[in-house]
């Protein structure tokens, strides 16, 4: 009996794991990119978003803290930074981070209040006053 000949048509991956190795994949690609280019603010934020999916925290917020570092005015950069903080139960830097969003002009206070990454900053009290203080009434 004549074995098939192999090829990588053959091998099936699970598409969990497909998925994974093409995040993996892509942290090398850009972690290289980086090497060439420390401050490509398109890099960082594709990076920030592959830890993101990859549920790695701490290395998305030292992307958000770069971004930040790179451009200070920008208040989505800072948002990412809050919500990092507070994925890591950094409520302190959580709230100054998010504070600083909104007065960079960060007005999207629907997606603010349902972010499932502000949860843990959402049970402090100081959550509720900056939202009173500067979210729209309605």
């Amino acid at each position: 009996m004549m074995k098939k000949p192999w090829t990588w048509k053959n091998v099936e991956i699970a598409p969990n794991l497909s998925e994974k190795l093409q995040q993996e994949f892509e942290v090398s690609f850009f972690q290289g990119a980086l090497e060439q280019d420390p401050e490509n603010v398109e890099v960082l934020v594709t990076l920030g978003d592959v830890y993101s999916r990859l549920g790695k925290t701490r290395a998305g917020l030292d992307i958000d803290k770069r971004l930040v570092r790179i451009c200070p005015d920008e208040p989505t950069f800072h948002y990412n930074l809050a919500c990092s903080y507070s994925l890591l139960g950094d409520l302190d830097p959580a709230l100054k981070a998010l504070e600083k969003a909104i007065q960079l002009g960060y007005q999207n206070f629907e997606h603010l209040k349902k972010d499932s990454d502000l949860d843990n900053l959402r049970q402090d009290g100081r959550f509720h006053v900056l939202l009173k203080t500067h979210a729209p009434q309605t």
